[in-house]
Parts: C-alpha cells; sequence; structure tokens
C-alpha cells in the first residue's frame, strides 16, 4: 500500500479552499499569436516589450484591474499590429503567448536547426530555421554579437516559411496576348523562349530585373549573364539602378547609427523596407540623441520620432 493510499484510507483530511479558483479567459490578439492567459504570471515582459522596444505599432499590450484580477489584454476588439510581435512568443516565459502556426506541427527534440541570415531586407539579421524532415516548422532569431540588433527579427522573416507550402507559383506563366490572361507552361519551353529573346534582341533594349529576396550568387549569375550578352541595364523590383561595381552601396556599418545626431529619410519608408532599421532609429530618438526629418510622403511610426516632416512641394 502507498503513503497515498494510507492516507487516503485511515486518516481524515478535511480541504478548505479559502480562495477562489482564478480562471482567465483566453484573448484575440491576432492571426500569429495565440493566448492561454491561464498560464500568465503578470512579469509584464509583453507589455514593455510592446511600449519600450517595438513601440511603433497601434495597439499596445497592457493591464488592466488591479490585484488578483490583474489581466493582460490588448484594448477593446483591436489585435496587435507591429512589425514586431512576433518577438513576444520568445519573450514569455510561461507559454501564455504561443504562436498559432507552430502550435501542433512538431516538437523542438524532433526538428533540426539550421543557421540562415534574414534575406527580407539588406541588413541580413541572424535567424535558425527548424525544419521537420522536409518541412520548415518555425523560425526563430539567432544571437549575433557582431549585429547591434540580433536579439530581434520582424513578423515578415518568422512567419514567411507559408509561402513555400501555401498559394505558391509551382509552374511557369506564359502571357497569351490573344485572351489576355496566364497559360501554364513547361520550363523546357520557357527556357527556349527566352534564350531565343536574349539572342535576337537588341543588348541597349535589354534589362534585367532583380527581385529584393535573391541570394548573392543568383544576383551574381545575373551579372555575369549581362555582360556576357552586352547588357548594361539592371535594375531591382522598384526599379531604380544598380551599379554593378557597387562597393559603396555594402558598406554601411550599423554601429555608425549609435553616433549619429540626425537621420534624414528621403523618399522612404523604413518601418515597411527595413523595419530593424527604423528600430534603431526610434531607440535612438528616445534617448534625445538624435532628430530625424523625412522628404516625402511621412509615415506613422512612434510618436517621438520625425518631429520634423517636409513634403517634396515644400523642399523643391
Amino acid at each position: 500500500m502507498t503513503c497515498r493510499s494510507r492516507l487516503l484510507t485511515y486518516v481524515r483530511i478535511k480541504v478548505v479552499l479559502l480562495q477562489k479558483k482564478r480562471a482567465v479567459e483566453d484573448r484575440n490578439c491576432g492571426p500569429l499569436i495565440k493566448t492561454v492567459m491561464t498560464r500568465c504570471i503578470h512579469c509584464t515582459r509583453c507589455t514593455r516589450f510592446s511600449a519600450e522596444v517595438a513601440g511603433s505599432g497601434d495597439v499596445y499590450l497592457g493591464t488592466t484591474n488591479r490585484g488578483f484580477k490583474t489581466e493582460i489584454t490588448t484594448f477593446v476588439g483591436e489585435i496587435l499590429q507591429n512589425e514586431f510581435s512576433g518577438n513576444l512568443i520568445d519573450l514569455c516565459p510561461v507559454g501564455a503567448l504561443t504562436s498559432k502556426p507552430y502550435i501542433f506541427n512538431g516538437r523542438p527534440w524532433e526538428s533540426k536547426v539550421v543557421e540562415s541570415i534574414d534575406v527580407f531586407d539588406s541588413l541580413g539579421a541572424s535567424i535558425k530555421i527548424e525544419h521537420k524532415e522536409l518541412h520548415i516548422i518555425r523560425i526563430l532569431p539567432r544571437l549575433n554579437k557582431n549585429f547591434s540588433l540580433g536579439k530581434w527579427i520582424s513578423d515578415k522573416v518568422r512567419f514567411s516559411f507559408d509561402g513555400l507550402y501555401k498559394n505558391r507559383l509551382t509552374d511557369p506563366l506564359k502571357f497569351n496576348r490573344q485572351i489576355f490572361t496566364y497559360e501554364v507552361v513547361s520550363w523546357y519551353r520557357l527556357i527556349n523562349a527566352v534564350e531565343d529573346l536574349l539572342c535576337t534582341a537588341e543588348s541597349s533594349k535589354v534589362c534585367f530585373v532583380i527581385g529584393n529576396t535573391n541570394d548573392l550568387e543568383t544576383s551574381l549569375a545575373t551579372k555575369l549573364l549581362a555582360e556576357s550578352l552586352g547588357v548594361l541595364k539592371i535594375v531591382n523590383d522598384s526599379f531604380s539602378s544598380v551599379d554593378t561595381t557597387f562597393p559603396a552601396n555594402y558598406s554601411f556599418d550599423l554601429k555608425l547609427l549609435n553616433k549619429a545626431d540626425c537621420f534624414l529619410l528621403v523618399g522612404t519608408n523604413p518601418r515597411v523596407e527595413a523595419c530593424l532599421l527604423n528600430l534603431q532609429i526610434e531607440a535612438r530618438i528616445k534617448k534625445n540623441a538624435a532628430i530625424s526629418a523625412v522628404v516625402g510622403a511621412p509615415f506613422k511610426s512612434d510618436s517621438t520620432m520625425h518631429k520634423f516632416r517636409f513634403r517634396f512641394k515644400n523642399v523643391f
């Protein structure tokens, strides 16, 4: 007979629960974060990160009520709208905030880890990719001491692997001018058609377009192909010219941002194009160590940022 069975058999126990059990309703934080609020210990890591670090979102996490009835929640009927909301999953120490795409898809000991970098902006943040067999199940940040923002990654790269399995273009499409629609063609037919066009067209009328998510090997192969055909015009998907020599285009050092006292943003939106860069600029401005100005269309960011805004018509 075990100690528990002896206790229940021979000892008379009267249990009196003086406090009521506490249950909290789960909150809807959007399609990326699943909440299990009964696990929450009110450490306020998520609320401090949302207000102090991520800071450029429209909705913050916060606390309501007091004492025993304290709850972590968003504004009534609102969801998290921030480029760094996925980092709350890594910050939560008890699993009250978990990843919706990852839940029930695998266990940590079942996955293998591959180190990589973020290709969705020019900063190259360090990441690690966890895959189970042939499927990627999640992407996490990887600490890099040489990268000043190595602790955070954007939601764009964290949940980008969904595009590998959902609504993905697996076959090349060719536009039919007669019926004004796209038709599926084979790779062999497409490569032959492109080869015929490149061999017959004048080099001055040919332009190569490089996507922002292309790796360096693909970009280098495109450059070598353009040089072999005598093509001089290479642009990115924003149709801005790319200098093929480009020694200065890749000499930018993020550590210089910590010494800058003024930021001038001309025709750009760093919150969309490079949100990690925008995060570091905001952190510099919040310390009152720098000011910023925007030439062009202003964008919504933190309240302390971009105090000076200029339109093109007011400058030129």
